[in-house]
């Protein structure tokens, strides 16, 4: 495979006192610290001297609080004593959404820009959950006072377009480090599943489509790489009679999860909510092939039929078709791998990322 050169370009003009960048702990599990941590790996925050301010972590409710009082009082003081040139806000939806608008407001107070990234997989019903006034006009404000809104694929945009029609909206997607070289070694029928093992993610239709097709492949396992629900979804396999074959690892991080890439036949996440999950962005870069489901912004990162195969959420049947091809026919798997490790390179690859994201970010300063 190809050498990839993964520092971004330097930027034109960084801002006297840098970037401000709020978001959740590098260490917290799930796809915005993911995120984050690419960016830093690729050199993003050494470019545009970047100030981290966590506001989230994990732990009990009274760890969470503390992070984020802390996170208050830092990001205050940093704006009293040196006012950065640009925020750059990292938001979910639910309390994660009303959290970072605490931080909006005090940018906006000092007439900083701000660079608002939503990365949830739910916001559409989050707005529609919220009574018109005060949250749904406090969600249409935000997105419309921001500088810039980036959202992760154009079906995002169109999202966010749809409930905030004046906001400077920017597609941003993900990004993944492609490895330079890397070796896979996939043993024939693994499985691979990393995320939270709940309904949301579809782990209980895994277990149910793979219970299906395991009679056919003797040899095949599913490896779920993750928290969660644990006993309930060891009790269904339990139930379906695969236990024996479904293994629950937990969460997983550094060379204990390259391990489990490394060996997988396929990659494997049939959510029902999703934004852009990193856990395919970072198969796809390791040429592994991908099943999902067409939620979120994945059909716009996945072609069906090309770079992966995608069913509709909740769908066992065409789950459990699409596992079976993929196990059934080797080359097919191989020649999807292929076309995903490419899409990789030429749309998700970290570089070409933060270098975009550079350009918004000169964008936004112009303007000041």
């Amino acid at each position: 495979m190809a050498t990839l050169d993964t520092r971004p370009e330097a930027p034109a003009a960084v801002p006297r006192h840098g970037v401000v960048m709020i978001g959740t702990h590098y260490d917290t599990m799930g796809g915005v610290s993911s995120v984050v941590n690419v960016y830093r790996r690729a050199g993003l925050f050494e470019q545009w001297n970047v100030t981290y301010v966590a506001t989230h972590r994990d732990g009990t409710r009274w760890q969470k609080l503390g992070q984020l009082f802390k996170a208050l009082y830092r990001y205050s003081a940093l704006m009293i004593s040196r006012r950065p040139g640009l925020v750059h806000i990292h938001s979910s939806n639910d309390f994660s959404f009303w959290r970072k608008t605490v931080f909006f407001g005090i940018a906006k107070l000092f007439d900083v820009p701000v660079v608002f990234h939503i990365h949830a997989g739910r916001f559409e019903k989050f707005f529609k959950r919220q009574m018109a006034w005060p949250g749904q006009r406090t969600i249409r404000y935000v997105l419309e006072h921001a500088d810039v809104c980036l959202a992760l694929t154009p079906h995002w945009a169109d999202v966010i377009h749809g409930i905030a029609p004046k906001a400077d909206v920017r597609v941003l997607p993900n990004p993944v480090e492609v490895p330079a070289s890397y070796e896979r070694h996939p043993q024939p029928g693994k499985i691979v599943a990393l995320g939270r093992l709940s309904h949301d993610k579809g782990t209980y239709d895994l277990v149910n489509a793979f219970a299906r097709i395991a009679p056919q492949h003797p040899a095949a396992s599913v490896h779920l790489a993750g928290d969660g629900r644990v006993d309930a979804i060891q009790s269904l396999c339990r139930k379906q009679h695969v236990d024996e074959r479904v293994h629950v690892l937990g969460w997983l991080r550094g060379d204990a999860r390259e391990d489990l890439l490394r060996t997988a036949a396929v990659y494997v996440l049939p959510s029902y909510f999703e934004g852009l999950p990193m856990g395919i962005l970072e198969a796809m870069a390791r040429g592994i092939p991908v099943v999902s489901t067409r939620v979120g912004g994945i059909p716009d990162a996945v072609n069906d039929g090309k770079d992966g195969l995608l069913v509709n959420a909740g769908d066992v049947s065409a789950l459990a078709a699409a596992l079976d091809r993929m196990l059934s026919d080797p080359a097919l798997a191989a020649d999807i791998g292929s076309q995903g490790y490419r899409s990789a390179c030429e749309r998700f690859e970290a570089s070409i990322v933060v270098s975009r994201l550079g350009d918004i970010y000169r964008d936004v300063l112009s303007r000041k």
